[in-house]
C-alpha cells in the first residue's frame, strides 16, 4: 500500500493511572477499575458506620478492618504501587467476607423484619453482601496485580501486559457479569425506610457501586480485545485512518485522509506503508452488506471516499473502509481512526517533529493539520506529501522503544471517551466486546432517551476548524401517559473568515458563485429509540426532510446554509416514551472545537439524581 517500510515499530497496550506522572498505563490497567471499585464497596460500608454507633459494636471490628483494608488498597492502586495492593486485597475480602456472614446471622437476619430498623439492616445486608460477592473475585486478580507490577519495562511491557490481560480475561468477564448482576440488585433495593442518619450515605453508596457498571466492563471488553489487536496468537494488520475534521463528518469526526497499514505481531508493530486516499477517491465501493436502512438514508454518496463516515455509527464507516483497502490489495483486521489532536497527544510524548521547516508540537499539532497546512500548502499534492513525510517520521520515533508503549497508549485512550479514537475489528465476536466500550463509537440500538446529531460538510471545504456547534436535548412532561415531548435541537455558527484564506479551506464545491466565507453543512438529527417527530425546522421555519432510520432510532435531516457570523437553527420536536427514571443522554460528535452539549430535563419522573 504506497510506501513501505520495515521497521517502524510502535507499541501501545492498555490503560491505567501511574502514580508519578498521572498518564495512565496498560501495567495499571486492573489497578484503575480496582481502584474505583474498592472505593465504592468501602464507602458503601463506611455509610453503615452511622447504624452500627446507634445498633451496637457487635460487628465493629468487621467494619473497620474492611474500611482499614480498603484505605490501604485504594491508596496503593492510586500510587501504582499494585504490589502492595496485591498484599492488602486479601485482608479486606476476608474483612468483607466476616460482616457479611455476621449481618446475614442472628440476630441481625431477625432484625430486617423488626420495625423501625428493619429497612436500614437489610440495607447493611444486601450491601455487605454485595462487597462479599465481587470482592471475592480479589483471589484470581492479585496475582496479575503482582503480575502488572514486575512489567514496566518499555520493551517488554506491552507483551507481557498483553499476555497477562488474556489470562485474566475470564476472570474480568465473571466480574463484569457479577457487577451488572448487583447493580439491578442494588436499583431494586428501597432505601426509603432506612434510618435518616444513615440513608445518605447508604444512598451514595449505592450510586457509586452503579457507577463501576461501565468501567468495570469497559476493563473486560480490553482485557478479551487487546491480545488480538496486538497480534499475540497470530499477526493482526490494522487500517489507521488519519480522519480531518475540519471537513466534518458523523463517524470518525471528519473526513478520511492520510492512511497507514500496521503489522502487530506477538506485541511488536511495524509500519507496513502510507499513502494519501487518493486511491480511493472516485471508486464505488459496494455497499450490499450493510443495512438497507443505512443505503436509504444515506444514498450514493456513501459508496464514495466523501461519504464513508456520514453515519454516526462508526463500524458501519469503518466496514466501508476496510473494503475498499482490501481491494487495493491490503486487507486488514481492524480499522483505528485518529484525529489530529491525538497526534498533538502522541507528540507530547515524542517530543517536536520538524519536516521541511514545519516543527509541530503537541500545541500547535491540531492547529497544523486542520488549517496552517492548507495555507502552508494550497496544492493537495503538496499538502499529503507533508502529511505522509509526518506520520512517517511519528512512526519512526514512537517505534524505536525510547517512548513507553504505556504511554502511547494513554494518548491514544484518553481520547476514546470522545470519539477521536475509535476502533473497529472484523472479528465479530471481538467486535461485540468493543462495542461494551466508547471506542467502538456505535449508535446504540436499546432503547432510552438517547439522541445525537451528524454534521457533514456539504460544501466540499475544510472550514470546520471555524465553525462553533451546540447540541441541546429538552425533555417535558408528565410520563403518567408513557409518553413525553423531546426536543433536539442543533446550532451552528461559521466564525467570520480572515480574509486571503486559499480556496482549499474556504472554497465550494456546492454552489461555486457564493461570496466568500459561507460554508454548508448537511445536519442530521437522531431521535431516541420509540420517537415520532410533530415538526422540524430550520431557523424557525417549517421545512422539507430527508429522514430515515437508523438502528432503531429515526433520524431527520437537511442542508443548512452557514452564512458568516451568524447562528444557525436545526431543530426537531417529537413525542417519544418517557423512559422514566433515565438519564438522557446527548452524544456530541468530536468537531475541531469542543460541541456544547446542555440537557434539560423537565419531566415528572426524571432521576433526581
Amino acid at each position: 500500500m504506497g510506501r513501505r517500510h520495515d521497521g517502524g515499530r510502535q507499541a501501545t497496550g492498555p490503560e491505567s493511572p501511574s502514580g508519578t506522572n498521572g498518564r495512565r498505563s496498560p501495567a495499571r490497567t486492573i489497578g484503575l477499575f480496582l481502584f474505583g471499585f474498592i472505593g465504592a464497596v468501602a464507602i458503601g460500608v463506611m455509610g453503615l458506620a452511622v447504624w452500627f454507633g446507634i445498633t451496637g459494636l457487635s460487628l465493629k471490628s468487621d467494619f473497620e478492618a474492611v474500611q482499614s483494608a480498603g484505605d490501604l488498597t485504594r491508596a496503593a492502586l492510586q500510587a501504582g504501587d499494585l504490589d502492595s495492593a496485591a498484599r492488602y486485597l486479601p485482608a479486606m475480602q476476608t474483612a468483607a467476607s466476616d460482616l457479611d456472614d455476621g449481618l446475614s446471622s442472628a440476630p441481625w437476619s431477625w432484625a430486617r423484619d423488626f420495625p423501625v430498623v428493619g429497612d436500614t439492616v437489610t440495607a447493611a445486608a444486601t450491601l455487605a453482601a454485595v462487597a462479599n460477592d465481587n470482592l471475592d473475585y480479589g483471589d484470581d486478580l492479585a496475582p496479575a496485580l503482582r503480575s502488572l507490577a514486575d512489567t514496566d519495562d518499555a520493551e517488554s511491557d506491552l507483551a507481557a501486559t498483553t499476555a497477562t490481560l488474556a489470562e485474566v480475561a475470564p476472570t474480568l468477564g465473571a466480574l463484569a457479569a457479577s457487577v451488572e448482576e448487583s447493580a439491578i440488585t442494588l436499583a431494586a433495593l428501597d432505601t426509603s425506610g432506612v434510618l435518616s442518619a444513615a440513608a445518605p450515605r447508604v444512598e451514595a453508596a449505592r450510586d457509586q457501586f452503579m457507577d463501576l457498571v461501565d468501567p468495570v466492563t469497559q476493563a473486560a471488553a480490553a482485557a478479551e480485545v487487546v491480545p488480538g489487536l496486538m497480534g499475540m496468537a497470530e499477526p493482526a494488520r490494522w487500517l489507521v485512518i488519519l480522519s480531518q475534521p475540519a471537513e466534518a463528518r458523523g463517524s470518525g469526526g471528519g473526513f478520511f485522509g492520510a492512511m497507514a497499514i500496521v503489522e502487530a505481531d506477538a506485541g511488536t508493530l511495524t509500519l507496513q506503508g502510507s499513502e494519501d486516499n487518493s486511491r480511493l477517491a472516485y471508486v464505488e465501493q459496494d455497499l450490499s452488506d450493510l443495512p438497507e436502512e443505512y443505503q436509504r438514508l444515506w444514498g450514493q454518496d456513501a459508496q464514495y471516499l466523501w461519504g464513508y463516515n456520514l453515519t454516526r455509527h462508526f463500524p458501519y464507516s469503518a466496514q466501508i473502509a476496510q473494503q475498499a483497502v482490501a481491494a487495493g490489495g491490503d486487507p486488514t483486521d481492524y480499522v483505528l481512526s485518529l484525529d489530529p489532536r491525538v497526534v498533538g497527544r502522541l507528540l507530547a510524548l515524542t517530543g517536536p517533529v520538524t519536516i521541511e521547516g514545519n516543527t509541530l508540537t503537541s500545541k500547535n499539532a491540531e492547529r497544523f493539520f486542520t488549517h496552517d497546512i492548507y495555507v502552508r500548502y494550497p496544492d493537495a499534492a503538496e499538502k499529503d506529501r507533508i502529511t505522509l513525510a509526518f506520520l512517517d517520521e511519528l512512526f519512526a520515533q514512537l517505534g524505536p522503544g525510547d517512548v513507553s508503549p504505556n504511554e502511547v497508549w494513554a494518548a491514544l485512550s484518553d481520547s476514546a471517551q470522545t470519539g477521536r479514537v475509535l476502533l473497529w475489528a472484523d472479528d465479530p465476536q471481538a467486535q461485540q466486546a468493543l462495542e461494551r466500550t466508547p471506542l467502538a463509537g456505535v449508535v446504540p440500538e436499546e432503547e432510552g432517551p438517547w439522541v445525537t446529531a451528524a454534521f457533514n460538510n456539504s460544501a466540499g471545504n475544510k472550514i470546520d476548524s471555524y465553525v462553533d456547534a451546540k447540541l441541546r436535548y429538552t425533555l417535558t412532561g408528565s410520563c403518567e401517559s408513557g409518553t413525553v415531548t423531546g426536543q433536539l435541537t442543533a446550532r451552528l455558527r461559521l466564525d467570520r473568515l480572515p480574509e486571503g484564506l486559499p480556496a482549499y479551506i474556504s472554497g465550494r464545491s456546492d454552489r461555486k458563485d457564493t461570496a466568500y466565507g459561507s460554508s454548508s453543512m448537511l445536519v442530521h438529527l437522531y431521535g431516541p429509540v420509540g420517537a415520532t417527530l410533530t415538526s422540524f425546522t430550520v431557523n424557525g421555519a417549517e421545512t422539507p426532510l430527508m429522514a430515515g432510520r437508523e438502528r432503531e432510532h429515526p433520524v431527520w435531516g437537511q442542508k443548512a446554509q452557514l452564512p458568516p457570523g451568524k447562528w444557525v437553527t436545526v431543530q426537531a420536536t417529537f413525542e417519544q416514551p418517557a423512559y422514566a427514571g433515565m438519564e438522557p443522554v446527548v452524544a456530541p460528535q468530536p468537531m475541531v472545537r469542543d460541541t456544547t452539549v446542555i440537557v434539560e430535563d423537565e419531566r415528572d419522573c426524571a432521576n433526581p439524581a
